[in-house]
Order: structure tokens, then sequence, then C-alpha cells
């Protein structure tokens, strides 16, 4: 796992995944990585250990926060780079390059087939 990368746990909860129609909701929680890297960290289909081929939508419950609750960031999945950004709240400003986000946690619905 290279330093960009976040932690996902895709077990955090009993059972997580449901099949609603054809598709398939996954329940996860994200730790971020050492390393934050302007333009997001990936969260792509296939990957992170997600059981799901091709994800329709990525939806935050709340913000990304860190564990000692002294700071927020705000999340947002590009469907098209299959990356998270993160946001500042009161600037509006992308997180910055190389920012330890490490101790930061979101948890977030995936939802695909």
């Amino acid at each position: 796992m290279a330093a960009a990368d976040p932690t996902i746990d895709v077990n955090f909860v009993a059972n997580p995944v449901s099949y609603e129609g054809q598709k398939i909701t996954e329940l996860i929680k994200i730790t971020g990585p050492v390393s934050y890297t302007t333009g997001g960290f990936s969260l792509a289909s296939g990957s992170n250990g997600i059981p799901i081929g091709t994800f329709q939508r990525v939806s935050f419950d709340g913000v990304f926060k860190k564990s000692d609750d002294s700071a927020v960031l705000l999340p947002h999945w590009n469907p098209v780079t299959q990356k998270v950004l993160l946001y500042v709240p009161n600037t509006g400003a992308q997180a910055a390059n190389a920012l330890d986000v490490s101790t930061f946690v979101a948890y977030a619905k995936v939802v695909g087939y």
C-alpha cells in the first residue's frame, strides 16, 4: 500500500453488504492516508477490498473527522476520477498536499453492481 492510500474497512459492521434490486450496497469505514495528495486518493471500483465491480454512487455519512474531534474535512467522491477529494470547510479550498489525514475517519455508503 502506498503512503497516499487510505485504509478501507469493509467489515466494520456485521453483514454490511445488501442487495437492492440488482445493485449492491456496501457500508465502509475509511481512514485517511498518511500523506494526502492534491487531487484526492483513490476509491475505485474493484480495489480497496470493496466487493463491487462498478461504483455508481458513494455517499458520505457526514464529514472526515479527526479522532479527537478537533478538526473536520469535507469529503467529495469524484465519479470520473474515482477519487475522494477533501476540502477545508471554512475556506472551500482543497486540503493541502502531503497533509497527514491518517487520524481522520469517515463512513460511506457505496452503491454499484
